[in-house]
């Protein structure tokens, strides 16, 4: 499981920390290069690109520093393109609230390549601006209220065992 989260740098660790506090997973900072396992949670690090590549053991993060992708970096949209390719059918997208459009065209790639999409309800939005503009691109098969996404996901991932 990978965040992408719009945050400036020196906020993604803490981010990570609090997050690897409250969840059952392990969750931290992705570090470029690193594998990519089953059970644990990655946050993108500010001002880097995060990018999947397969290696012959699995997944493996691979950060870039590039220009920003629609207006951001890290760009939810550069991830998704890169799940989209790497991971094809097997990818499960999933976008909250937030303002502005990072990620629409990512969730359109994702859907595109045969995996699962989700976006967040506009009810249960505090902001309805990437879910609702994905879903308008076409890049989301589920709208979800935030409370509801977890299930959507168990089902998602039943289906695909």
């Amino acid at each position: 499981m990978v965040i992408i989260q719009h945050m400036s740098e020196g906020f993604t660790q803490g981010f990570a920390e609090t997050l690897d506090l409250v969840c059952d997973l392990d969750v931290a900072e992705a570090k470029d290069g690193e594998a990519l396992l089953a059970g644990h949670v990655y946050v993108a690090t500010a001002n880097h690109h995060l990018g999947l590549e397969r290696r012959a053991d699995g997944l493996h993060a691979k950060f870039a520093e590039g220009e920003k992708v629609s207006g951001h970096r890290p760009s939810v949209d550069y991830f998704l393109d890169s799940a989209a390719a790497v991971c094809r059918d097997k990818a499960i997208a999933v976008i909250l609230t937030g303002m502005g459009s990072d990620g629409a065209k990512g969730m359109v790639q994702v859907r595109k390549a045969g995996g699962a999409t989700i976006g967040q309800s506009q009810k249960t939005c505090v902001v309805y601006g990437m879910p609702r503009v994905a879903d308008a691109l076409g890049g989301v098969e589920f709208v979800e209220d935030l409370e509801k996404i977890y299930d959507r996901l168990s089902s998602i991932l039943g289906s695909k065992a």
